[in-house]
């Protein structure tokens, strides 16, 4: 599953950061996210120990 959370403004500019709870196909995904992760990045989120180790660091990189 994928979820826009929230855009909000930083420094002029929008940020946003999807995560990627499970493998989605691109048909099922709105067009507006399938366009925003095709040219920006996203972050997955797994359930193995040491992904969730490396999602969590990234996310902090991402939001600081």
């Amino acid at each position: 599953m994928a979820r826009m959370e929230s855009i909000y403004s930083r420094e002029d500019q929008v940020c946003l950061i999807i995560v990627m709870l499970d493998n989605v196909s691109h048909n099922k995904m709105p067009l507006e996210m399938l366009r925003w992760i095709q040219e920006n990045s996203y972050i997955e989120y797994t359930n193995d120990e040491e992904g969730k180790i490396m999602f969590w660091e990234r996310l902090k990189w991402l939001i600081q």
